[in-house]
């Protein structure tokens, strides 16, 4: 029987062939040539999606650290691991934050880029 032929068996015949033929051209040609500018545009949505969850945590990160700073001049408390707990908070919040803002910063510039080329 002949893949072109009706019915259910050369239906799935020619499925296969076709199958084959999107397996062959993946195989010639190089992973990253057939995702690249998709995966791009996936990711700015992903982050875009992201944004208001990460800097949510990132004024989390701020909060404690502020929390922990007006703890430790408290004059009952005497401890200086509360300073130091603080810290680590205030450093994550400041890494954290700036580099989201200079990541964003950089999509929205070469979107401008981008834009301008076309």
């Amino acid at each position: 029987m002949h893949p072109t032929s009706p019915g259910p068996l050369g239906d799935c015949l020619r499925d296969w062939e076709e199958l084959q033929q999107d397996f062959q051209s993946i195989q010639e040609r190089h992973t990253m040539d057939l995702t690249v500018e998709g995966f791009q545009s996936w990711m700015w949505r992903g982050l875009t999606f992201l944004l208001p969850f990460l800097f949510f945590g990132h004024f989390w990160q701020l909060y404690n650290a502020l929390t922990l700073f007006s703890l430790a001049r408290d004059p009952e408390c005497k401890e200086w691991q509360v300073l130091m707990c603080g810290l680590p908070f205030l450093i994550l919040f400041l890494g954290n934050f700036f580099t989201t803002l200079r990541v964003v910063h950089q999509k929205f510039h070469c979107q401008r880029h981008r834009s301008k080329k076309d």
